[in-house]
């Protein structure tokens, strides 16, 4: 938290002046760990202006950069997240190195565990298929790094020494999560930490649901479901994925819909378009697709938490929202057949 809020100021700074922006690059690139950077493969990304840098994977697509405010918001972004990558590199492998020097094999650990954990997973085989593959979902590397954090893929390699240093990074990380959801809690907030459930680690307040886990709750949840052959609704109905009681192919439909709400927006508003439905099996008018299409996520989320919680504590989640927490405001629990609540309920454990 103390690294990402010092990067906070120069992530303004870059969203509203590109020769900020390239000045921040150019003085990450000119550290003296830069060199181990590159080895070690720690993923750092550039604005499109500044050419010094590949671009991230949520802004693949040049047609974007020319639409006002996202190149800004791009700059902003790589900004951010390069100066949240450094610091952290440079702060961990000046742990490491205290007793001796950092060896290439645990500087490779730590810069693995700095991409997964900031959403740049690696996909085996497919890596110069990456971005091909994000033209159809939405940055599949950070959706591969969710699995890859569960896993805790980055202590399979390196050395005993970086297995405890990321091994404490888990814990601090979870240790605050853990604070921030028991004030939610003690604050009339409703959790639970069913993995069936699709509010798996959310803090429910009213309809709106905060997911603090930065995507790993979704894949909790779809793990949870697969391996114990259950869903559980909103409604709190636990019912079956497999075997003689569960609809035809209903463990299949939950992968799909989960594959579903990874797409990228524009394969996601087609797929609507031509089902006409969303991935909550929820119908859907061309006009709803079209102003969702053109209207920033982070703003919908706002309005529909000003909706349901006022315009005091939807200005709060608001903020969490924009600074990348989970904020989504459902209708009332559904009523009616089992089996089509299951078949939404599948599609919202991915959202």
């Amino acid at each position: 938290p103390l690294i990402a809020s010092r990067a906070i100021p120069d992530m303004i700074r870059a969203g509203a002046s590109p020769e900020a922006a390239h000045r921040f690059t150019t003085e990450i690139l000119n550290r003296p760990n830069a060199p181990l950077y590159a080895r070690s493969k720690l993923y750092l990304s550039g604005d499109r202006a500044s050419g010094l840098l590949p671009q991230e994977e949520k802004f693949i697509s040049r047609i974007a950069g020319k639409i006002p405010g996202i190149a800004g918001s791009e700059r902003a972004y790589s900004t951010f997240m390069n100066r949240l990558r450094a610091d952290t590199f440079d702060a961990m492998v000046d742990k490491l190195g205290r007793n001796r020097e950092v060896t290439a094999v645990e500087a490779k650990a730590i810069a693995t565990f700095i991409n997964e954990a900031t959403g740049r997973g690696g996909i085996a085989g497919l890596e110069k298929a990456a971005d091909t593959v994000n033209t159809l979902f939405f940055a599949p590397r950070y959706v591969a790094s969710r699995f890859q954090m569960l896993a805790g893929h980055s202590m399979w390699g390196g050395t005993w020494r970086t297995r405890k240093l990321i091994a404490t990074e888990y814990a601090r990380a979870f240790a605050g999560y853990g604070v921030v959801i028991s004030l939610l809690a003690a604050a009339g907030a409703s959790v639970t930490f069913d993995p069936r459930s699709s509010d798996f680690g959310k803090a429910k307040i009213g309809n709106t649901h905060l997911d603090l886990l930065a995507g790993l709750a979704q894949s909790i949840t779809l793990m949870g479901r697969l391996a114990t052959g259950e869903t559980k609704t909103q409604s709190g109905m636990v019912l079956p994925i497999r075997g003689e009681k569960a609809r035809e192919g209903s463990a299949l439909g939950l992968g799909v819909d989960f594959l579903r709400s990874k797409f990228a927006p524009v394969t996601g508003d087609v797929t609507d378009l031509l089902t006409g439905e969303n991935v909550l099996h929820q119908p859907v008018s061309t006009g709803q697709v079209l102003a969702r299409m053109v209207t920033p996520m982070s703003f919908g989320d706002i309005y529909q938490a000003m909706k349901e919680q006022g315009i005091p504590a939807g200005t709060a989640m608001g903020l969490l929202s924009v600074l990348g927490a989970g904020v989504n405001t459902y209708q009332t629990a559904p009523q009616g057949d089992p089996k089509d609540i299951q078949r939404g309920e599948n599609a919202i454990q991915g959202g």
